[in-house]
């Protein structure tokens, strides 16, 4: 049979995809003819509807509906508002997300919370979130807010769902809000909701303008004598502030230096010095001294050692005056 020209075909603008059909040619099909069978199809049997379409690449324009499943493989972008396993659109409160395999991007709005629900899902305690034999840490940034899991306990199987709490805000101003929703007027730039901590041991930065420690706490202190330390040992609790290298200490003595001989120190300071460093002294009964007391402490020691000056500028030592009631107050800033 020749090739048969078709002409005057008018153009259609809309079609039924189920019911209008296009004749094709089964070529493997010859029960009526060798060179095959006409047969028709519709739109949906090419798209898929029917049975499984591989396309190279397509666009589409409006609206696309997915089933229960959504793969995505190779180098694809997903742009503007992707819902999977729900009609409503992800940027709300609650996203809703089916049959994730290892991840799952999702959206919030200005709310302070945010639920991820998915299937075989569950927060292990650490802001990561495990499902089917993956973990992953999920940080959103939607907007100028930023969110992290703040639940500690685990949710698991199908439809689990884990909250996350808005933690950051940027305002329009620069300010930066941590754990607050709205900036104080006399706050500055970086605004808390609580304070901030420090490792437990310091980790010294290399930059001077770098704050990388503050503590504050108490040592024992405990007074002594060059030549013999008071007869029932004489201690006290003092407190200290770090910030940085910058140590200040207290401490105050009072009661029983009976049998104490010699010069007057204190031992037991919380951090070693790295200078030597003059602070304040008091007494009442406890020293005897001619000149002008002061506490010192001298570089990579933990011993404070009180001293007097002369009128000749000379320092000597500040020697105990045993006995009841005594009472000795020092206070000094030093670096570490």
């Amino acid at each position: 049979m020749a090739d048969t020209k078709i002409t005057a075909l008018t153009a259609l603008t809309a079609a039924d995809p189920a019911n209008d059909v296009i004749p094709i040619v089964d070529v493997s099909d010859t029960t009526m003819a060798a060179s095959g069978t006409t047969k028709k199809i519709s739109v949906n049997n090419i798209l898929g509807a029917s049975g499984t379409a591989t396309l190279a690449s397509a666009t589409i324009t409006g609206a696309a509906t997915v089933g229960t499943t959504l793969g995505v493989t190779g180098a694809s972008t997903l742009t503007g508002n992707v819902a999977v396993g729900t009609t409503s659109s992800p940027w709300s409160s609650t996203f809703k997300a089916v049959n994730v395999s290892t991840y799952a991007a999702f959206g919030g709005n200005n709310d302070d919370k945010l639920t991820l629900i998915a299937n075989n899902f569950y927060n292990d305690g650490t802001g990561k979130f495990i499902g089917n034999g993956y973990a992953s840490t999920y940080d959103q940034y939607q907007g100028t807010h930023r969110w992290q899991v703040s639940t500690t306990s685990n949710a698991s199987g199908a439809g689990a769902a884990a909250t996350l709490t808005r933690v950051m805000t940027a305002d329009v101003s620069g300010n930066l809000l941590i754990g607050v929703t709205s900036a104080n007027a006399n706050g500055g730039v970086l605004q808390l909701k609580s304070g901030i901590t420090f490792p437990a041991t310091q980790v010294a930065a290399s930059d001077a303008n770098t704050l990388d420690d503050y503590e504050e706490g108490t040592w024992t202190g405990t007074l002594k004598g060059s030549s013999t330390d008071p007869t029932v040992a004489l201690t006290a609790t003092g407190q200290y502030t770090k910030i940085g290298r910058l140590v200040t200490i207290r401490i105050s003595f009072s009661g029983s230096t009976v049998g104490a001989v010699g010069g007057v120190s204190i031992t037991g300071v919380p951090f070693a010095s790295t200078n030597d460093t003059p602070g304040s002294l008091m007494a009442s009964n406890a020293l005897t001294f001619t000149g002008i007391p002061v506490s010192y402490i001298s570089g990579a020691a933990t011993t404070i050692n009180l001293y007097q000056t002369t009128s000749a500028g000379v320092l000597t030592s500040v020697n105990h005056s045993a006995g009841l009631s005594r009472e000795i107050w020092v206070s000094l800033t030093y670096y570490v």
